[in-house]
């Protein structure tokens, strides 16, 4: 975080909410040409920037753009496998996508 903390503009946080629907995403090869295994750690930081993307009073006040360097990290693959088979198959009702 010493590192971090002279370079980072801009920080976010998010609700659990979206964790199954984003596990999904990335299984379903939603956000790359590859299936990603990413179990809940991993799903932070692309619930934010997919939330930010799709908010234009954001975009423009962090200047989110096809420019932008954005940093995620995904600590985790399918960790715990039980867990991971479950947030594959649980439904939402919010759609963040």
């Amino acid at each position: 975080w010493e590192i971090l903390k002279n370079s980072v503009s801009h920080c976010v946080t998010v609700s659990d909410d979206y964790i199954a629907e984003t596990v999904k995403c990335l299984a379903n090869c939603e956000f790359s040409e590859e299936k990603i295994i990413g179990g809940e750690c991993s799903t932070p930081g692309i619930m934010s920037l997919v939330g930010m993307s799709n908010d234009a009073e954001i975009k423009k006040k962090i200047n989110l753009n096809e420019n932008s360097n954005v940093l995620l990290f995904g600590c985790e693959g399918d960790a715990d496998e039980e867990l991971y088979k479950r947030l594959l198959k649980q439904e939402w009702k919010k759609n963040l996508y």
